[in-house]
C-alpha cells in the first residue's frame, strides 16, 4: 500500500475521509434489515454496517497503489486472510469495526462508532474512531505513532488518575459468551470503584486513553474490537495487557487497560490470589 506522499498527513486524511464517508453510507440508509449473526443473540448485523464496511474499502481502494494491504474487519470477509501469524508480514493491515456498537446503533442510542486502525509489519501506525451522534459535530478521536492523541484536533494531555472512589472502571463481556467469567472481579469492584457497561468496545477505550474512564476489562475482543483504540492507549502512556499479564495483541481475546499504577492495583486484584 502506498499513500500519496507517503506521510502522516495523508494517513490521517485517509482514516478522516474514511471515517467520514463511512458516516454518510450509514446515513443514506433507508432499510436496516436487521438480523442476527452466527444466530448469537444480541449479535446483529444490519445494512448499515454493510454499508459502512463498502465506503470504508472504497476510500482506502482511492489511495492504494500496490498489493500488500490487507483488511481485517467484523462484517465483510474478503481478501487475503489475516491471522496472528502473518499479521506481522504485511506492510498494511487495515483493522476496521464498521459499527461498533450496532445493537446500540439499532436502538437509537448515540453511543456508537466506526473505528479505522492502520498497522505496519505487526505495529499500529495510525487510528481514527468516530461517533457521529455524540458532541455538536460528533467526536472524533485520532493518533498517530510517536505524535499523541487528537480529539476533533485538539491534542490530549494525560489526566491525573483521582481517588480511588471516583474511578471508573468499565467493563463489557461478549455476545454469546457466559458473563460468569467476569462475576468474579464485579464482585471484587463493587464499593471499591464506579463501575460501567458500556455496550461497545472501540469508544470506551478511546474514552479510557483519554482519562474519562480510569480503566477497561473485557473478557472476549476480537481484533476489529481493539485495531484502531491499541494505539491511541499506547500513545497515552497507559498499560495494557492479556488476563496473563503478558502485552497485549489485538489477537488476545482479555484485555485489561488502565494506567500502569491502576492496572497495577486491579491485577493484583483480579489475579493475584491465582498467583
Amino acid at each position: 500500500m502506498r499513500l500519496q506522499g507517503e506521510t502522516m498527513k495523508d494517513m490521517r486524511r485517509t482514516i478522516e475521509d474514511a471515517l467520514y464517508d463511512a458516516t454518510e453510507s450509514i446515513a443514506s440508509v433507508e432499510n436496516l434489515d436487521v438480523r442476527l449473526k452466527n444466530r448469537e443473540v444480541g449479535n446483529l448485523v444490519s445494512e448499515a454496517d454493510l454499508a459502512s464496511g463498502r465506503a470504508i474499502r472504497i476510500a482506502f481502494a482511492r489511495e492504494i497503489t500496490g498489493h500488500d494491504c490487507a483488511f481485517i474487519s467484523e462484517e465483510i470477509k474478503a481478501g487475503i486472510e489475516v491471522t496472528h501469524k502473518n499479521f506481522s508480514a504485511h506492510e498494511w493491515v487495515v483493522v476496521v469495526d464498521e459499527i461498533d456498537g450496532t445493537m446500540n446503533f439499532v436502538n437509537g442510542k448515540p453511543t456508537w462508532s466506526i473505528s479505522i486502525g492502520l498497522h505496519s509489519y505487526g505495529e499500529p501506525i495510525a487510528s481514527g474512531i468516530f461517533a457521529p451522534q455524540l458532541g455538536l459535530h460528533g467526536l472524533l478521536y485520532y493518533a498517530e505513532r510517536g505524535h499523541g492523541v487528537f480529539l476533533n484536533n485538539e491534542k490530549l494531555t494525560r489526566r491525573p488518575l483521582p481517588q480511588t472512589p471516583k474511578r471508573v472502571v468499565a467493563m463489557d463481556w461478549a455476545f454469546g459468551k457466559s458473563p460468569q467469567e467476569l462475576l468474579p472481579l464485579y464482585a471484587k469492584l463493587v464499593n471499591r470503584y464506579t463501575l460501567r457497561i458500556e455496550g461497545h468496545v472501540a469508544l470506551p477505550l478511546a474514552w479510557t486513553a483519554a482519562g474519562i474512564n480510569h480503566a477497561y476489562c473485557h473478557n472476549s475482543v476480537q481484533p476489529h474490537d481493539c485495531g484502531a483504540a491499541l494505539l491511541m492507549l499506547q500513545e497515552m502512556g497507559l498499560k495494557v495487557t492479556n488476563w496473563q499479564g503478558e502485552q497485549y495483541t489485538i489477537f488476545d481475546k482479555h484485555i485489561l487497560a488502565a494506567p500502569e499504577e491502576f492496572h497495577e492495583e486491579l491485577f493484583e486484584l483480579f489475579f493475584g490470589d491465582e498467583r
